[in-house]
Formats: structure tokens, C-alpha cells, sequence
């Protein structure tokens, strides 16, 4: 039976925060990964794969870490593909309209046409994918296989039994709450910028762990 959005919201949130306060070593390096380019990042989300799998969550085996990153990074390009042609191919059709390429006022008028349209397209498809994708990294997590990311009918199969909609809802609700929290502290200067990044791991920790239940819960 799936979990319920507030439940797993509330359950992720102490999770993420009993896992960080009092290990106040793994919160600072955390936070040090945040802010060094690249490899910290990358470090980061091979972090995060170990909150998706399951357990404490414990920093350390750095090496496994990194190529649990890397391969996070690779599914999350290769998820990121089609709603990038999307884009290329309304951006493309806006510049060789036929009409746009004899008269500079029908192109100014439809590279703005179509780049509405293309972009709102665009985006619809980055929901889509990025929706997908996240289940896809807690499959390659579960699964600790690249392959698990990419066998779609597992995946759909799972959604189906979390429940499509309950699943949807569940991350456009995460994604509202952490962007919100995130909106307010950016607003903030100085103080709220320093803030972000030192809460910039119980996010991504409250985050993996909220969908990794999801994904338990099915």
C-alpha cells in the first residue's frame, strides 16, 4: 500500500535530520561536497544513491561512492536526452520557417510563436522525463545494476502499483515544499544564502529518502 504524501513528507524530514544532527563531521563534509565542483558534486550524488538503497546512509567507501555517482549522472543525461531534441527541434523549426528566413518581422514573430509553444512543450516533457527519471535512479539504487535504470517495464510496473496519480502527486508536493524553502532562503541575502548551503544536505538527504519509501511502499 503506498505511503501517504504528508506521512513519507513528515518521515523523510526526521530521517534527514536525526541521519545529520549530532553527526555534525558527515554535515560539514557534506556541506565542504556541496561547494567543490564536479567531483563533490558527483560525490554527492553517489551520496545520495546510498540514501535511494536503503539503511544509514553512512559516508565512506568514497570510491563506490564516486562511480554511484557517475553512473546517477549518466541516467539522469540519458533521461535529460529527449526533452533536449524537443527543444532543438522547436528551436530549429522557429529558424528555418521558410517565412522567418525572407522577412525579419514574420522571424521575429515566429521564432517568439514557436518558442512559446516550443518551450511549453519542452517543458511538459521535462516533467515527464524528470518524473520518470527519478524512479529510474532509485530502480539503479535498489537494483545497484545501470541496466535496472533502463528496463522500463519494471519501472512503469512499480509506478502502477505506487499508483500514478499518488505517485505524481507525491513529486510535484516534494518539489513545491523544497522549492519553496529553497525561494524563501535565496531571497534572503547573505544570511539565507549561507543557510541554503548548510541545509543544502538534509534537502538531499529528506529528498532521496522521500522517494526512495515511494518506492519501498509499492
Amino acid at each position: 500500500m503506498s505511503i501517504g504524501i504528508t506521512e513519507n513528507i513528515g518521515k523523510s524530514f526526521d530521517f534527514a535530520k536525526t541521519r545529520l544532527v549530532g553527526n555534525w563531521v558527515d554535515w560539514i563534509i557534506l556541506i565542504i561536497l556541496c561547494i567543490i565542483p564536479i567531483i563533490g558534486w558527483i560525490l554527492l550524488m553517489g551520496f545520495a544513491v546510498r540514501v535511494y538503497r536503503g539503511g544509514e546512509a553512512k559516508l565512506g567507501e568514497w570510491v563506490k561512492m564516486l562511480i554511484d555517482g557517475i553512473l546517477m549522472w549518466i541516467i539522469g543525461i540519458v533521461y535529460g536526452i529527449v526533452p533536449m531534441i524537443v527543444l532543438f527541434i522547436f528551436g530549429g523549426a522557429a529558424l528555418m520557417n521558410p517565412m522567418a528566413m525572407m522577412d525579419p518581422n514574420a522571424a521575429a514573430a515566429a521564432v517568439t510563436g514557436v518558442s512559446i509553444i516550443g518551450l511549453i512543450i519542452t517543458l511538459i516533457v521535462s516533467i515527464i522525463f524528470g518524473i520518470m527519471a527519478t524512479m529510474a535512479i532509485v530502480r539503479f539504487a535498489k537494483e545497484e545494476k545501470l541496466g535496472a535504470a533502463f528496463q522500463f517495464g519494471e519501472i512503469f510496473k512499480i509506478v502502477g502499483k505506487i499508483g500514478w496519480i499518488h505517485y505524481i502527486l507525491s513529486w510535484i508536493v516534494l518539489m513545491i515544499v523544497l522549492g519553496v524553502i529553497m525561494g524563501i532562503l535565496l531571497i534572503i541575502p547573505i544570511i539565507g544564502w549561507i543557510l541554503l548551503l548548510i541545509l543544502a544536505p538534509l534537502f538531499l538527504i529528506w529528498e532521496a529518502r522521500f522517494f526512495g519509501q515511494l518506492y519501498e511502499s509499492a
